[in-house]
Order: C-alpha cells, then sequence, then structure tokens
C-alpha cells in the first residue's frame, strides 16, 4: 500500500494497522525474552551439571595428581569419558599441562586453556561457552587442592551445548510465526 493511499486510508484502517503494529511487536518483544530466558537457563543447568559432575570425580583425580605425570591417565581409566551431552573431563597439571583426558578430548584443548587459566590462576570454578569450528562447548574447571590449600591441578567438564543454539532457534521461527499471525 503506497504511503499516500494510506494517508487517504479510512481512519479505522489506520487504527487497525497501527494496533497490529504495537501487538506484533510486543508479542516478538515478549518471545525474545522468553528465548533469552530459555538460554540462560539452559547454561546455568550445564554449570550445575559440570559441578556435580566434578565435585564427585575431585577426590580421584587429588589422589591422580600425586602420582607421576604418565600414571594419573591410566589410574583415571574411563571415568574420564563423556556420555550423551557430556564431552567428558580433562585433568590439568599447574603449570598447565594437559596429563590425563577423556576420548577426543584433544580436540577441545584449545577451547579449556583459558577457563584452566583461569581456575589455576585461583578463581573459584570459572566457566565458559566456547564457540568451536562446529559447535558450542560449556566448559568448567575446578581447581583441585592439597590438605595446605595449594593447588593440585584443575578438572575440566566438558558438555556439548550446541543444543541450546538449536533451541533458541526453534523458538525464535516459532514466536515469527506468532508475530505473523498475530500481525496478520
Amino acid at each position: 500500500m503506497p504511503l499516500k493511499s494510506l494517508v487517504r486510508a479510512s481512519k479505522s484502517i489506520r487504527v487497525a494497522l497501527l494496533m497490529a503494529g504495537v501487538a506484533g511487536l510486543t508479542v516478538a518483544v515478549m518471545i525474545w525474552q522468553t528465548v533469552e530466558r530459555e538460554s540462560r537457563s539452559g547454561e546455568e543447568d550445564l554449570g550445575r551439571r559440570a559441578n556435580i559432575l566434578a565435585h564427585r570425580l575431585a577426590p580421584s583425580v587429588g589422589e591422580a595428581l600425586k602420582s607421576e605425570d604418565s600414571s594419573v591417565q591410566p589410574a583415571l581409566g574411563s571415568r574420564l569419558e563423556g556420555h550423551s551431552r557430556l564431552l567428558g573431563f580433562a585433568v590439568f597439571r599447574p603449570d598447565g599441562r594437559m596429563i590425563a583426558f577423556g576420548k577426543n578430548l584433544t580436540d577441545f584443548s584449545e577451547a579449556m586453556r583459558g577457563t584452566v587459566a583461569k581456575a589455576l590462576a585461583g578463581q573459584e570454578r570459572p566457566v565458559a561457552i566456547v564457540r568451536t569450528e562446529d559447535s558450542y562447548i560449556h566448559v568448567m574447571a575446578y581447581r583441585i587442592l592439597d590438605e595446605s590449600g595449594q593447588t593440585r591441578g584443575a578438572l575440566v567438564v566438558l558438555h556439548d551445548a550446541s543444543y541450546l543454539e538449536e533451541r533458541a532457534t526453534r523458538g525464535l521461527l516459532r514466536g515469527l510465526f506468532w508475530v505473523f499471525l498475530v500481525v496478520l
């Protein structure tokens, strides 16, 4: 509808278009907020899972870190491997060397570096969502301390977080459909 025709349109049509625009914008904002809230909730859920898993495995890792680097991987064995969305665990020495890891986690060694450095520097359980070539990875580092409070190393928990992006995209598409219906 050209602008001149819209200006000449009846008052009821102009009011209806204004109401449709306001309603569409309101629905779009509400959907955006819902998708953002769901994404934050998903990230917080991954953080809680990672924290629980790291807390459970920390005593075993603390004991394994007392031995030589070459015996840490065999001592922890299959406990470093993941399942479903859990990609697995990795163990680092205080100098930042990765000494034990689950299957296929060497591909994510660069994604872990920043979070591990923060944990080894003293930050309490740093978390990051890292974008890799083909997915999002949730990385949480858990600092392992000895009896005297000195840092013995770090345990890193990795989850595949790409499903959060997919869920947000589906929510936005569903929202756009509803905005279209409301405006129509």
